[in-house]
């Protein structure tokens, strides 16, 4: 992680974009290197208490009975809470392309539209 210069003064903000180690979506490694990335930020500036994060996980990853039962019981509970958003979502876009299966036109118009959609929201969210 680097620092980013454009913050404003007493700030600390990263930049882990230019990092190769977190990826957009990051587990629990990830994570753990983003907490590491801000720790040494700020213990640059005497601010961090404690030791950084350790890297890798102490607890050993969950057994398949423990996923199972996770998914049984909050699983489930968070699958259907997401349905609510999701799926009218997830629906959309397949009539979306069915339509254009339909006419013809194939994906590329929304592919197309997809791209330009993406690269307004980054302009606007980076000021880029």
């Amino acid at each position: 992680m680097t620092p980013d210069r454009t913050a404003a003064p007493g700030a600390v903000r990263a930049r882990a974009a230019a990092d190769a180690v977190v990826p957009s979506h990051p587990g629990e490694r990830g994570h753990r290197a983003v907490a590491r990335g801000f720790h040494r930020l700020l213990a640059d500036r005497g601010l961090a208490h404690g030791v950084p994060p350790a890297p890798e996980p102490a607890q050993p990853p969950p057994s398949r009975a423990d996923t199972a039962l996770w998914l049984a019981t909050a699983g489930t509970g968070w699958l259907l809470r997401r349905s609510h958003d999701l799926l009218p979502q997830l629906l959309l876009l397949a009539g979306a392309e069915l339509r254009h299966w339909a006419d013809g036109t194939g994906p590329a118009p929304l592919d197309a539209r997809a791209d330009t959609a993406l690269a307004a929201a980054l302009t606007a969210t980076m000021g880029r």
